[in-house]
């Protein structure tokens, strides 16, 4: 009981501090996830809800937490999808 209520309680405070704190409470955030965010720099495949898949590397996160994706015709942002990572091919075992 006393861990959950300290779990809550720090979780609380960082969304206080985060929804009150306005645009550098923001940027904060999206830098500590930046920074935590094991996708970045990885190729992916995004499954997207309508239309074809998105292929590139993902690149970044853009102000309002979207991933962004860079392919080989440009940058998108990606709200919603389901992201992959993608392995490297291996060469086969001789």
């Amino acid at each position: 009981t006393d861990l959950l209520a300290a779990l809550v309680g720090a979780v609380w405070s960082e969304y206080a501090g985060w929804s009150g704190g306005g645009d550098a409470a923001a940027e904060r955030l999206r830098t500590a996830y930046t920074g935590a965010c094991v996708t970045l720099g990885r190729e992916v495949r995004v499954e997207l809800p309508a239309g074809e898949p998105l292929t590139g590397r993902a690149c970044g996160i853009d102000p309002t937490g979207r991933l962004e994706v860079a392919t080989g015709t440009g940058t998108v942002a990606v709200g919603a999808g389901d992201v992959v990572h993608v392995r490297p091919a291996t060469p086969p075992v001789r």
